[in-house]
């Protein structure tokens, strides 16, 4: 059950260096304690030219989410070589194996996980403006990339695809991975047991 009144304050931070203006905004809303977090790192330890920027959701508790902010960027600085997205899963299902460890006492929160990775090592040699962004996702949360200008109303493009119980695909997931989906939302295989002998 959540609040009857949303918590509405917002917490927000401001990041900046040479290539980077960042902001963050969060606010805790209907729910009894604040669940999510985020990561701003303008530069990886190990791949200086690369910011990261990660977005995490928490659900059942906050654990999970920061636990992946504190975690997902360092896997990311330590992938040999070039990114690739085969490398980039790897590293988010280190983190997911290392999580779900049996003795883990709040392995049953979680999160959606969404970040970018930054890359501005041409603008750092003067080469051009621009910036290389490669995003992942896990999860429903959303990552949209646009600009706002004052003469412009703002054009935003969703670079990513919800991983929603109610498509097709995630679904057949789901079921393999021994969950339900139920009421458009994922329910563990206990619960789903106990609701069946139950009769919910």
């Amino acid at each position: 059950m959540g609040l009857s009144h949303p918590v509405a304050c917002k917490v927000q931070e401001k990041f900046g260096s040479r290539h980077f203006r960042v902001a963050t905004c969060s606010m805790q809303g209907f729910r009894t304690s604040m669940e999510d977090d985020h990561h701003v790192e303008l530069a990886l330890e190990n791949h200086t030219g690369f910011a990261f920027l990660g977005v995490f959701d928490g659900h059942g508790g906050a654990n999970a989410s920061k636990y992946c902010a504190a975690t997902i960027h360092k896997k990311c600085s330590v992938i040999p070589g070039d990114f690739t997205p085969e490398k980039i899963q790897n590293a988010v299902l280190e983190a997911d194996e290392e999580w779900l460890v049996e003795t883990n006492e709040v392995r049953n929160h979680g999160t959606t996980c969404v970040f970018a990775l930054v890359d501005y090592r041409a603008a750092e040699e003067g080469k051009e403006e621009s910036y290389n962004i490669i995003v992942s996702n896990t999860g429903d949360s959303r990552c949209v990339w646009g600009t706002l200008q004052e003469e412009e109303s703002p054009g935003f493009i969703q670079c990513t695809e919800d991983h929603k119980p109610t498509n097709p695909i995630e679904r057949a997931r789901i079921a393999k991975a021994g969950g339900i989906v139920s009421n458009g939302r994922v329910v563990s295989a206990l619960i789903s047991r106990i609701a069946y002998i139950l009769g919910w």
